[in-house]
């Protein structure tokens, strides 16, 4: 318990300093622009993740390894639904070449940063408790990192809502990661799914433009991926995971 509050502590707070630390940073080389910024934000941040993992022998305890199964592809179709609902009602989506590249670049950049720090560590943390706590703290600490949203221009209201949003996916992010004893197939339906809602708001921040919309959208798609991420946590118990037997790597 000990490690996993000081573990969740500590990724809070060097989140909030490295987003200080970038955005002065931008600022001092005069990046302009909001997807060069979130580019270099996400690509190093996840590059420096990365390094620091492989670097501190921990390749199998955050699970960077690529062994999926196919059947697991199952698990994330609330992400499938949403994506459809929102590519559908997509009014203006990002069609230049150079905006879908660089859109597709943050969303992989972002899907390996978060996957490795809450399916990564923070599950790795939570063994301690058994699979369902691993899911259940994997997914709160994963909606309430987006709390620092807060200090943002998004609306508070918008926050919360993607707080809960966010939490429940983070729920199925790790049923599938417990399952596979694998980030791979996480990492990439979370950059997918996030390269398909970036584009279709045609940006990053115009995300969040309609709070109207935004809102009660999170709202219901929150509560059907958190009903089946019950459903998925009542299961729990039998999926295929090695993660406790790994607690001496970390």
């Amino acid at each position: 318990m000990r490690r996993l509050i000081i573990g969740t502590c500590a990724i809070f707070l060097g989140l909030a300093v490295y987003s200080i630390l970038m955005s002065s940073a931008a600022n001092t080389i005069g990046l302009e622009g909001e997807l060069p910024y979130y580019l270099l934000n996400k690509g190093l941040f996840a590059v420096l993740l990365l390094l620091l993992a492989l670097a501190l022998g921990h390749r199998d305890l955050v699970a960077l390894n690529c062994q999926p199964r196919l059947s697991t592809l199952a698990i994330f179709w609330p992400m499938l639904l949403i994506a459809l609902s929102i590519t559908a009602g997509a009014e203006q989506p990002a069609s230049d070449p150079r905006s879908l590249i660089l859109l597709l670049l943050i969303a992989v950049a972002v899907g390996i940063g978060e996957e490795v720090l809450f399916r990564g560590y923070v599950l790795h943390w939570a063994s301690f408790g058994g699979v369902r706590f691993q899911i259940v703290i994997s997914g709160i600490t994963f909606g309430a990192v987006h709390l620092l949203g807060l200090g943002s221009s998004i609306p508070a209201p918008v926050i919360l809502a993607q707080v809960f949003f966010a939490a429940a996916l983070g729920m199925i992010f790790a049923s599938a990661r417990i399952r596979d004893n694998s980030l791979c197939l996480p990492i990439v339906v979370h950059a997918l799914f996030n390269f398909l809602a970036f584009r279709a708001a045609g940006g990053i921040h115009s995300t969040f433009e309609h709070p109207e919309q935004v809102i009660p959208g999170m709202l219901l798609a929150g509560t059907i991926a958190l009903a089946w991420a019950i459903v998925l946590i009542y299961r729990a118990p039998g999926f295929r995971s090695t993660i406790a037997d790994q607690q001496h790597g970390g």
